[in-house]
């Protein structure tokens, strides 16, 4: 198994992996803002979610750490995971940010 590691800057990308590699998207998030990631489309059939949380920075109470969502290629196949920050609270949201993501998964040879 694989580990591929994806952040912000890598929105819009394609990534190929395996089946049964592990996808990990870390994306920056400050809660204190209200802002928080969301998974707006997953990758359903291609990509099985092993959770997600939230990694506290290294500042003082309030600033920004990271949302940590993990993916494991589980069929063959393309698909996008699509990720909103946004507000959850508010009525129709309009997101702060989006993150996409194309996924190609490949049987193993």
């Amino acid at each position: 198994m694989r580990s591929t590691t994806v952040t912000q800057t890598d929105s819009g990308r394609t990534v190929v992996l395996e089946l049964d590699d592990e996808l990990i998207v870390e994306l920056d998030e400050t809660p204190a803002t209200g802002f928080r990631w969301t998974l707006a489309r997953s990758a359903d059939g291609v990509l099985t979610s092993r959770g997600s949380g939230y990694i506290a920075g290294q500042g003082p109470p309030g600033a920004g750490g990271m949302a940590r969502w993990v993916f494991v290629a589980s069929g063959a196949g393309s698909a996008r995971i699509v990720l909103n920050c946004v507000r959850a609270w508010e009525k129709d949201p309009s997101p702060c940010s989006t993150f996409e993501l194309d996924v190609d998964v490949s049987p193993r040879p």
